[in-house]
């Protein structure tokens, strides 16, 4: 691989990196060195978008078919206080679960999470939440 050309600030090399390959919508230029500041133009890629939906959206569909006090388990995620909270962010960040409650638990010392179901945001606003049908049905009250 050829030798990294730098520019004097970040700002300059994604000018410059801008001017190597045209921008398209939906992607970044990247460098396959990983340096910030290179410019050399055999090390520039074309790289998409990193989307909070898609990356945990799988996830929050899974926890969206649970019921209260079900579960499912991650077996190869870290779970370290900062990894299990951007999963906690990225699950809540999409559509399918951003009014589920759930919990994270760690599974061992080294690596896993146990994603559990704990209920739904309103249900105990709006009316009871009906296990069966996992649907919310309002409280009617009778005339005193």
């Amino acid at each position: 691989m050829s030798e990294c050309v730098l520019a004097r600030t970040v700002y300059i090399a994604r000018r410059k990196r801008d001017r190597i390959l045209a921008r398209r919508h939906g992607f970044t230029h990247g460098t396959t060195c990983g340096s910030e500041l290179c410019i050399n133009p055999d090390h520039v890629t074309l790289t998409p978008w990193k989307v909070h939906g898609t990356k945990w959206g799988g996830f929050a569909v899974r926890l969206a078919m649970l019921k209260t006090d079900e579960y499912f388990d991650i077996p190869d995620v870290p779970n370290d206080a900062a990894s299990m909270n951007r999963m906690r962010g990225g699950i809540r960040s999409c559509n399918a679960a951003h009014n589920i409650r759930f919990s994270l638990r760690s599974l061992s010392s080294t690596a896993g999470i146990r994603v559990i179901r704990t209920g739904t945001y309103g249900s105990q606003l709006f009316g009871t939440h009906d296990e069966r049908s996992n649907k919310i049905h309002p409280i009617l009250k009778g005339r005193s």
